[in-house]
Formats: structure tokens, C-alpha cells, sequence
């Protein structure tokens, strides 16, 4: 099979994305499974009823935007590192070239523990709208109740434009950037790739 630039920038990353669903699928029915399966065991049934406002609460808060914002942000974030890993010629590079996309998770992530304690600040709720940012922002405030499901739908919609947006753009150019044999750097493969 005759195999393009634009035919393994979309194999990969469908590829991983399909894994994904899989797994979670497979932990939804597992779940799905324990759930409605608990009352009818013996030494579990009793705990089980003990406990099934919490455990109710905990499923509805795994079903809840959190789910979405996660898998959007995994599809964000497999695109971006599809991307990185084109800019290298060496696979003992691609660390270097993914970090950019490492440090915008954590800052993500120390962001959402620092809203934790903080009320609504004008600077979470402008980065509950920002594409990478969103995934771990908007749970927290719509958790809270700082944000209503109309807000995070606007900002689920803006991170699957991000996520069209950026394929076609990463698919449009990822062939300049797979052909490059040179090791100049993630940023001097990057502006090659565009300019030529």
C-alpha cells in the first residue's frame, strides 16, 4: 500500500484516538457492569446501598463536562505532539520538541488547583475559553457552579473548531515537515517546513 505524508499524519492520529474510545469503552462497560451489578452481590449489596447518593454523585460528575473536556483535550493534545514529533528528524529529539505541550498541561493543571480556593477570578474565566487551557478550567468552574452548561458548551464548541482547525492546518504542512532530514532544531525545522 502506497502510503503519503497525509495518509500517516491522519493513520497516527486516528489511530491513537480510536485507542482511546477503546479504553474508554471498555472502563464505561466495566463500570457500567460493577454498578448494576453491586446490589446483587452478597458481602457488597449493603455497602453498596450504604453509599449510592456518593456513588451516584461521583458517576453524574464522570458523565458531566469533565468527560467531554477530556477527551477534546487528549484529541488537542494528539495532534499537537503528532505535530512535535514531525519537527524532529531524531526520536531522541521528540522530548524536546513535545515539552511545549507538557508545560501547557501543567500550567493548565496548576491553574485548576489554584481555582480551588479561589472564587471566579476575570482571568479563569477568559481561559475557560482558551482551547488548551479549557479542558481543565471549565470542569472546575461549572463543578463550582461559576459556569452555567451554555458556557461550557461555547467552550467545548471552541475547542472542536481548534481541533478541526488545527488537523487540517497540521495535515497541510506535515508533509514539508516529515521530509526534512536536516537536524536543525524543532524551530528551524518549523519555519522551513513553512516556507517551503
Amino acid at each position: 500500500m502506497n502510503q503519503t505524508p497525509l495518509t500517516r499524519i491522519t493513520g497516527k492520529i486516528l489511530g491513537i484516538f480510536g485507542e482511546i474510545i477503546t479504553q474508554v469503552l471498555i472502563y464505561a462497560l466495566g463500570l457500567a457492569g460493577c454498578y448494576y451489578a453491586a446490589p446483587y452481590i452478597g458481602g457488597v449489596s449493603y455497602s453498596f446501598n450504604k453509599f449510592k447518593p456518593m456513588i451516584d454523585q461521583v458517576v453524574g460528575n464522570l458523565l458531566s463536562w469533565s468527560l467531554l473536556f477530556t477527551v477534546l483535550a487528549l484529541v488537542l493534545f494528539i495532534i499537537f505532539a503528532a505535530f512535535c514529533g514531525a519537527l524532529t528528524t531524531k526520536s531522541e529529539n521528540a522530548n524536546k520538541a513535545v515539552s511545549p505541550l507538557t508545560t501547557v498541561g501543567i500550567v493548565g493543571f496548576l491553574i485548576a488547583i489554584n481555582l480551588q480556593s479561589a472564587g471566579d477570578p476575570i482571568w479563569a474565566k477568559i481561559l475557560s475559553y482558551v482551547p488548551f487551557l479549557s479542558s481543565f478550567i471549565m470542569p472546575m468552574r461549572v463543578l463550582k457552579g461559576n459556569a452555567t452548561g451554555f458556557e461550557a458548551g461555547i467552550s467545548a464548541v471552541a475547542a472542536l473548531l481548534a481541533i478541526v482547525i488545527s488537523f487540517m492546518w497540521i495535515r497541510r504542512i506535515y508533509p514539508k515537515l516529515i521530509l526534512q532530514t536536516d537536524d536543525l532544531g524543532p524551530w528551524q525545522n518549523f519555519k522551513r517546513g513553512l516556507l517551503n
